[in-house]
């Protein structure tokens, strides 16, 4: 089967249709130490602007825009399914959401001073068509900043090792998620990946588990091609973070951060996701 841009599209209304009633309580966005890190940087890049509006892109259910929302006057959300949009909390108007392809924003040009994408990326078909409307869409020195997306490295060191000979559950279980996403996948946890089927999660995140993933260098090109300077991008969440945090110790993990982050590029296999900043 071909795999075409509209497939890409019905397969993530599908998904995220399906999942919009329990996102917020199954997904580990919603983690403390994953919210105490995103909100930082959100308070980091207002900081930097007028910090008079935001803009994410694909926004679900509202996770950037609730922990950004003490930091911008006016917040606006787009998203393709009306279902995850439906459980935004609109603040009594401060906030506004959109039922909008990303690849068509219904805003003026020159608008925002940030535009944000929190695992999002890895679920279009091609980026460079959304990134040029974020840059469209901000203002001059406007941020953008995108997390949360598979990062090619990570996903092709893994792809290589054998699962069976690995004895750590958690390990074993990030192997199966690149090797073999119906085992490995979190999604086979919940009661209604079977209702969406295996093929439509696969296409729903069409760069992580077709593409696999994000390569820093091809990044870093198309945002200088479309315009985009002062570009950035991180490496977050190594192999085993979670457990290192909840299991041994928080500083613990931290010092291991910061020793694997101080060590890259030698270490970029190791970091699950990327983290990308970038100003118009």
């Amino acid at each position: 089967m071909r795999i075409t841009k509209e497939n890409v599209e019905k397969a993530n209304l599908k998904f995220f249709s399906e999942n919009a009633a329990t996102y917020n309580e199954e997904e580990p966005n919603y983690l403390p130490e994953n919210i105490k890190r995103v909100r930082q940087i959100l308070k980091r890049v207002s900081e930097k602007t007028p910090h008079k509006s935001m803009l994410d892109i694909g926004c679900g259910t509202g996770f950037i825009i609730d922990l950004a929302y003490p930091y911008f006057d006016r917040l606006y959300g787009v998203d393709i399914t009306q279902a995850m949009l439906n459980r935004v909390n609109l603040r009594n108007g401060k906030i506004k959401v959109f039922n909008a392809n990303s690849e068509k924003l219904p805003f003026e040009k020159n608008f925002f001073d940030v535009c944000t994408s929190y695992g999002f990326l890895h679920h279009l078909y091609k980026l460079k068509p959304t990134l040029k409307e974020a840059y469209r869409c901000l203002k001059k020195n406007g941020i953008f900043y995108s997390d949360q997306d598979p990062n090619y490295y990570y996903w092709n060191f893994l792809s290589t090792f054998d699962h069976k000979s690995v004895t750590k559950k958690f390990i074993k279980k990030e192997i199966l998620s690149v090797q073999d996403p119906e085992k490995g996948f979190r999604w086979n946890e919940m009661g209604n990946y079977k209702k969406i089927g295996k093929k439509a999660v696969e296409i729903a995140e069409f760069q992580k588990v077709i593409e696999k993933g994000f390569k820093e260098e091809k990044i870093k090109k198309i945002l200088k091609d479309i315009g985009f300077r002062k570009i950035e991008i991180s490496y977050e969440w190594y192999l085993g973070e979670g457990h290192v945090i909840h299991d041994i110790s928080p500083k613990i993990a931290e010092k291991v951060f910061e020793f694997l982050r101080d060590c890259l590029p030698i270490t970029r296999n190791f970091f699950k996701y990327i983290r990308i900043e970038a100003i118009k």
